[in-house]
């Protein structure tokens, strides 16, 4: 009788040891609590009686909410499963965020591959008397004066002394933004480009702007053009350039000699990347 109930003892110790749980009869795996103990006896608990079950699997997956995680750590709840408190602001530049597939699985990833666009903004300190002055149709000048506002894409980076923007490769759209007067005879249509780096060299996008004849003629516009990088080095100089289609230029039959004033803080360029 003894050496009976000896080995029921280790048997039962071993059961305990194997599956242990708490508010419950029927533990469904090695660690298994229900909160509200509303499991039933000898049955596995549906989904509403998992809500609040703690479990721990022989694989060593983690379940709250449920009786069978499928990842390491599973939670299910009805809204808002996770609460993160204390987490501290890191370096937006180099590292990775978080992101949610359609699964609900965690994963990692980077800004270039999630698409979500990174700025640069320059902007124009001080006004440029006489720009274009004297430049014929289809030839530019450079834009002096500027300064970076702000620069969130790795590996761009901006040379004020040359007006000179080196670009990674990648996928990058250009706002070009720029606000002028001209006060000139028969100035009433300007015309202007901007030659965008791309694979080929450069590729120019024109705009026009009608104004008014004399000092009030301000005007401006916005030159937008999106394009892939395969280079991982790619130099552009920001540079403005005189159109075909306009009548504010030094050539015959206008001969308006003088140039647009390039007017600071409303001249700007915003370039972003928007991919890999």
């Amino acid at each position: 009788m003894k050496k009976f109930l000896l080995i029921t003892f280790f048997l039962n110790t071993a059961l305990l040891v194997a599956q242990v749980g708490m508010n419950i009869p029927n533990p469904q795996g090695v660690y298994h609590i229900d909160g509200s103990k509303n499991n039933p006896k000898g049955k596995v608990p549906n989904k509403e009686q998992q809500k609040d079950d703690f479990i721990v699997l022989s694989n060593g997956n983690v379940g709250i909410g449920t009786i069978a995680p499928e990842n390491k750590l599973h939670i299910k709840a009805d809204s808002n499963p996770l609460k993160l408190e204390g987490l501290q602001n890191g370096s937006i530049d180099f590292e990775k965020l978080l992101i949610v597939d359609d699964n609900g699985i965690v994963k990692t990833t980077t800004l270039e591959k999630a698409s979500i666009p990174q700025p640069l903004v320059l902007t124009l300190t001080q006004d440029i008397n006489n720009f274009l002055n004297g430049v014929g149709n289809n030839s530019k000048q450079r834009i002096t004066s500027l300064a970076m506002g702000k620069n969130t894409i790795p590996g761009l980076s901006f040379n004020p002394l040359t007006s000179t923007v080196t670009f990674p490769k990648g996928m990058y759209r250009i706002n070009f933004v720029y606000e002028a007067t001209h006060d000139s005879r028969n100035c009433t249509l300007s015309s202007y480009f901007v030659d965008f780096p791309s694979n080929e060299g450069t590729t120019k996008i024109h705009t026009t702007a009608s104004h008014l004849e004399g000092g009030i003629s301000s005007h401006g516009g916005t030159i937008t053009f999106v394009f892939y990088l395969e280079n991982y080095t790619t130099n552009w100089v920001v540079e403005l350039g005189r159109g075909q289609s306009g009548n504010c230029t030094a050539s015959y039959p206008y001969y308006n000699s003088s140039g647009m004033i390039l007017l600071k803080n409303s001249t700007q360029i915003f370039i972003y990347k928007i991919g890999d």
